[in-house]
């Protein structure tokens, strides 16, 4: 062999074991990415059932609850961000009582073609007084009023000055439909009109979404925080203030009963009339569980709606996130 073909025959050789080289470089990744897509695989799956595991427990706990007794945050449901270990983590989780809170759903009101518009309801009332409180201006509460209605009912008629159907929604670059039916999520809320961080805070701990109109807010659960959704659920005969401290001097086990509640002092000689009487309770039948898993490398949330009824409960929905 010629020493030119020797070196011809040199070089094809190292381009092979190059090429093999890379080939196997390559191959060596693609198992080693499997290897960890399964190993996410295994550990995302695991993690989920843990959640599943914190979200027994909660039901377990709420089903302790007498019937026909006060609902309140000394019982054992209510214990705030319980951590328990487990192999490869932790599991932390907390029950909330969904009815300490304004539902949305509250605000449907139905309208009969070539009727006269209804009274305004309670609710309305309520919630208008409750943006009012917050520093929203009369408008802006109309406003997100309006669209709430229009979201909420089954027609496709425009409400009020500043109700949205179907045609203002398919006019934007991300086109939707009015949903026509009681609301999900309290981040609905983003589809109907835009709100600003500080009006999403101010909001999020006094509004929430169960999956019934009418519904009653249980003033045994209600934490000194929420003290605005307190003076308008009294149609404002106490000050935030006053509210506030009625929720700190609150008896432990929660009051006995609505009546109670109003014989308190810090209402003596005020008046509440009786359709605001009506939306208040010291029961609740739904609940939110929030289970947060991180189990090696993975982070997990669920969150689970419940009602619980007669001492038993049943799951009415699911959401899964990101750990927070």
């Amino acid at each position: 062999m010629y020493p030119r073909e020797r070196g011809a025959a040199l070089i094809f050789v190292l381009l092979i074991i190059s090429v093999l080289s890379i080939i196997a470089v390559q191959i060596n990744e693609q198992l080693r990415f499997n290897v960890k897509r399964l190993d996410n695989q295994r550990q995302n799956g695991q993690a989920y059932w843990y959640s599943v595991g914190g979200e027994q427990l909660a039901r377990a706990l709420l089903e302790q609850i007498e019937k026909d007794k006060p609902v309140h945050l000394a019982q054992p449901w209510a214990t705030e961000d319980a951590v328990f270990p487990i192999e490869g983590g932790v599991l932390q989780g907390r029950v909330v009582d969904a009815q300490a809170c304004f539902n949305l759903n509250n605000l449907l009101v139905v309208r009969n073609p070539g009727e006269a518009p209804p009274a305004e309801t309670v609710y309305e009332k309520q919630f208008t007084a409750l943006l009012a409180s917050l520093g929203f201006d009369a408008v802006r509460a109309m406003q997100l009023r309006d669209r709430i209605q229009d979201w909420l009912d089954a027609d496709f008629q425009v409400n009020g000055l500043y109700g949205a159907e179907d045609l203002d929604y398919s006019d934007r670059d991300l086109a939707f439909q009015s949903a026509n039916g009681l609301m999900a999520a309290v981040s609905e809320l983003n589809l109907l009109v835009q709100l600003k961080p500080e009006e999403l805070d101010a909001l999020s701990n006094l509004l929430c979404v169960v999956p019934e109109t009418a519904t009653k807010i249980n003033i045994n659960t209600l934490k000194p925080e929420q003290a605005p959704l307190l003076v308008i659920l009294l149609n404002g005969v106490l000050s935030e203030e006053a509210a506030t401290q009625l929720l700190q001097q609150r008896p432990e086990q929660g009051w006995e009963s609505v009546a109670q509640f109003l014989e308190d002092p810090a209402l003596a000689g005020k008046t509440l009339p009786e359709d605001y009487r009506d939306k208040l309770a010291v029961q609740s039948t739904f609940f939110r569980a929030t289970i947060n898993v991180l189990y090696y490398d993975t982070q997990f949330s669920l969150q689970s709606l419940m009602e619980v009824q007669d001492k038993k409960s049943r799951v009415l929905s699911r959401r899964y996130g990101e750990l927070f």
